[in-house]
């Protein structure tokens, strides 16, 4: 298919076969439907779209007590270039298969966290940088209070640096490249000067750093917890780390018996959720109190 088609593209409906026995209930073995059908979205790399809102799209009878119930129904892409789609089960009044329905939103949570990004340090003037803006901020107060201002000055100074010097490290990486094959074609024409032929093997030295800092960010992207030294399938890990992110999109949660979809409303709940969870349970003044007999009963103790 991608010597024919090499574009993105996704195609759905009713393929009439289950690729894993939990998409049929009761199953029990693997037949041959099962595995020409996986070895076909295997060999193609077609990528399986996850499903909310039901485990099953196709009901055998209404009045059966036992109906056999399978997934069937389901939307496939090649390669990964949808990683804000999702799918999602639809009411099913009459068919006995229920719709699919393949949305795309752009969900705004606000600004993300602040993460500490591993190949930030394969940058050989990152950290003289980082101890010179730690020693040039000047905070007052108690040490608690001095550390954690400072932890947020830095936070702002690394996001600026990171956006204004370090730069986006894919477009670094493509210009590299661009200066190899300008040089490449010198070298092919026989034109190609001395110091050109030096600053070719600069940028190459340059690439490979790149390339590091690259294979380092993806491989924390993806959360893979195994790799071989030295492999470099950042393929596999753009997969998971897409796979990820659309396994932790909140497409929609379970709000006092009842889904809610208003992403307003469940980033309220969760935040509510947290709040609860971290409150104090008593005032400052009972706090004090609890701490004073504490302290009386300590004296007690001392003086029996």
């Amino acid at each position: 298919m991608k010597a024919i088609w090499n574009l993105p593209w996704v195609v759905g409906g009713d393929f009439n076969e289950i690729r894993f026995m939990f998409e049929r209930k009761g199953c029990n073995r693997i037949d041959s439907g099962m595995k020409d059908f996986g070895k076909f979205c295997d060999r193609h790399e077609l990528i399986d779209l996850p499903m909310n809102g039901a485990k099953y799209t196709w009901r055998s009878s209404f009045s059966s007590p036992n109906p056999r119930l399978s997934k069937i129904d389901r939307f496939l892409v090649w390669e990964d270039h949808f990683p804000t789609i999702n799918v999602s089960a639809l009411a099913r009044p009459i068919s006995d298969h229920k719709p699919i329905k393949l949305s795309w939103s752009y969900e705004d949570w606000g600004a993300p966290p602040f993460r500490c990004v591993a190949m930030w340090f394969l940058e050989a003037s990152f950290l003289s940088l980082l101890k010179q803006w730690w020693t040039s901020f000047s905070c007052s107060g108690s040490a608690s209070f001095i550390m954690a201002k400072k932890l947020q000055l830095l936070k702002e100074q690394i996001k600026k640096w990171n956006k204004e010097v370090f730069g986006r490290i894919d477009r670094r990486n493509e210009k590299i490249l661009a200066d190899i094959v300008v040089l490449d074609q010198l070298d092919d024409d026989r034109t190609i000067s001395p110091s050109q032929l030096a600053t070719r093997s600069n940028i190459r030295l340059q690439y490979e750093e790149v390339a590091d800092m690259i294979y380092l960010h993806w491989l924390n992207k993806s959360g893979a917890q195994w790799f071989q030294h030295g492999d470099r399938n950042t393929k596999y890990f753009h997969k998971l780390a897409k796979h990820r992110r659309r396994r932790n999109n909140v497409v929609r949660l379970r709000i006092n018996g009842s889904w809610v979809e208003d992403k307003a409303e469940i980033k309220n709940h969760i935040v509510e959720h947290f709040k609860s969870k971290f409150e104090r349970f008593f005032s400052w003044n009972e706090l004090q109190k609890t701490v004073s007999f504490e302290c009386f009963l300590v004296r007690k103790e001392n003086r029996g």
